[in-house]
């Protein structure tokens, strides 16, 4: 979802879409939305909360699944990460306050 974003406000170097590089400059990381978390809003802290569990079960995930031995293990670990991968994005969706249709544009860009 960031690479769509940034494709939208840095300069790209051959096509993003087929490997292309983005060129980054400060004033495109400046642009770049950052969600900041209300410490005195409970219900901001428990998202704060879910995406570090999320991300901590995504790094646990890929780890186990570049140790996977069997074909069947590698299938099964997949699976978990595409899972976590849908809730992570759900998170966010939900952060920015997108709306169905911007969620359509995100996904189909994915």
């Amino acid at each position: 979802m960031y690479f769509f974003y940034m494709k939208s406000v840095a300069g790209v170097l051959g096509d993003a879409d087929e490997g292309g590089r983005l060129i980054s400059q400060k004033s495109h990381i400046l642009k770049f939305p950052v969600h900041k978390t209300s410490f005195s809003d409970p219900a901001d802290v428990a998202r704060q909360n879910r995406m570090v569990t999320l991300v901590e079960q995504m790094l646990d995930l890929h780890e186990r699944l570049s140790k996977a031995k069997t074909p069947h293990e590698k299938e099964i670990l997949q699976r978990q990460i595409n899972a976590v991968d849908k809730q992570i994005d759900q998170l966010v969706y939900h952060l920015y306050g997108l709306t169905t249709q911007e969620i359509k544009i995100v996904e189909a860009a994915n």
